[in-house]
């Protein structure tokens, strides 16, 4: 045999043994030693066997690898384990990103797995992509789902990025929000899950602490409150819709109810137990009223108050998205997931459900509307905002005092009043114990919580 002869059959053996029998498996760590070969010589060659021609990786064929481009000297070009080829045609995630979802666990892990280092060993993959999350709709691989939990701990990958825990040990996860401080602190109430947009401000909301039940009236009574710094409680503890300040005259406020200091307890499920002796109220005493202990080591604190209008809200639509209009039943993951809580976690919370309307009850919100040009939010509508007022665009409140008829008058703000699926704006900032002839009954909730832990699986 020729000796050039001879060079060539050694030469495609080269060749073949570079290509062939496993040796080119590929880590997260790209170990691909790049080919040097000039791509501008054949594009309808593939230099680097990936599956990809060197026309479509070097798109304007001018021998370098430029902006948007894979290597074409380069099976693995973003190093995540998985061949070009494979992750255009077989698994659709991007051969330019090693972590096509963004969720911080790399492509190579999540088309075979956490525990594996090795993936892609040829092109056109035979392999077929890992999918955990059998609740995609549709159904979506883990590499491109930031929602799947690659290490079965029950945190999605998301949840364990943002919270900094790692999402390829199930021994390293952060706590549910009802594992957390608050959470064990705020014993009587329950967590709201958030994880969607409540308002339609394209900001997804977080979850917070919402009492299942409202407030029964319980010994003692209150000491009422300093009406010469009214103005001041008010605007510290309620949020003015259209404003920044109340300016209420002092003067006009007539209060002749007993306070009472509000309890949050499941009393079981007469409704009864939770309104009996309790009407319309200062509120600024009840406010003050609410003493629920934080963690003796928790940073900061979180807030108890009234509920806003928005908090109403909320939980309306999970009831609804929920179908727990006969008894309050919450979900999470049928708006959106939150991270905080277990994709199947639930609750219930009691008196919000239309289904039951005899026991839809009249609850104060932490809102106040001053009613001079006021119009609700667009979302609002949605469940049937009512406004009534005088003619002269002033709320009226009509207070039975015990034995007295005092008469009514006209009050330039208004707070905003829930009774179940509907909005009411016609109590004003000093309501009696007869105001629409029902009590007004209230509820605690915390704050949202940060934002930045939260967010939408759509």
């Amino acid at each position: 045999m020729k000796l050039t002869s001879k060079l060539s059959v050694v030469a495609v053996l080269a060749i073949f043994a570079l290509t062939s029998c496993g040796s080119n498996r590929a880590g997260d760590i790209n170990d691909n030693a790049a080919v040097a070969q000039d791509t501008k010589s054949d594009p309808n060659a593939d230099n680097d066997g990936d599956g990809l021609t060197n026309g479509e990786e070097d798109a304007n064929g001018n021998g370098k690898v430029d902006a948007g481009e894979t290597d074409p000297n380069n099976r693995d070009s973003d190093g995540d384990g998985l061949w070009d080829g494979n992750e255009i045609i077989r698994y659709m995630t991007d051969p330019l990103n090693p972590d096509s979802d963004n969720d911080g666990i790399t492509d190579g892990r999540e088309v075979y797995s956490c525990d594996e280092t090795i993936f892609d060993t040829e092109k056109l993959s035979t392999h077929r992509p890992a999918n955990v999350n059998q609740e995609d709709v549709p159904n979506t691989i883990d590499a491109l789902d930031p929602y799947n939990d690659s290490d079965g701990d029950g945190r999605t990958n998301m949840g364990e990025k943002l919270k900094g825990t790692n999402g390829c040990d199930p021994d390293d996860s952060y706590p549910w929000a009802t594992e957390s401080c608050e959470g064990m602190s705020l014993a009587g109430a329950v967590y709201i899950p958030g994880g969607f947009d409540v308002d339609g401000d394209g900001k997804i909301e977080a979850g917070f602490w919402f009492t299942p039940y409202p407030a029964s009236a319980t010994e003692p009574i209150l000491e009422h409150a300093d009406y010469a710094n009214f103005n001041e409680s008010m605007e510290e503890k309620f949020n003015i819709l259209n404003g920044t300040s109340l300016n209420y005259s002092t003067g006009r406020v007539y209060h002749s109810n007993d306070i009472y200091s509000p309890m949050f307890k499941d009393q079981g499920g007469v409704s009864s137990n939770y309104h009996s002796n309790l009407y319309g109220m200062d509120i600024p005493i009840v406010i003050d009223s609410l003493n629920i202990p934080a963690c003796a080591d928790a940073v900061g604190d979180i807030g108890p108050s009234v509920p806003t209008n928005k908090q109403y809200i909320h939980v309306m639509k999970l009831i609804e998205a929920s179908g727990g209009e006969a008894d309050g039943l919450i979900k999470n993951n049928v708006l959106g997931n939150d991270l905080n809580a277990p994709k199947d976690y639930k609750t219930n919370v009691y008196y919000l459900n239309k289904a039951v309307p005899g026991e839809l009850f009249r609850e104060y919100t932490k809102d106040i509307a001053v009613l001079d040009g006021f119009t609700p939010p667009s979302y609002w509508d949605a469940f049937g905002t009512r406004i009534e007022k005088d003619d002269s665009g002033k709320a009226w409140t009509d207070i039975d005092a015990g034995d007295f008829n005092f008469p009514a008058f006209a009050d330039p703000h208004a707070i905003v009043v829930r009774q179940g699926w509907s909005i009411d704006l016609t109590f004003g900032v000093a309501s009696g114990d007869a105001t629409k002839g029902s009590e007004v009954l209230f509820r605690m909730a915390t704050p949202y919580l940060a934002p930045s832990v939260i967010q939408n699986t759509n």
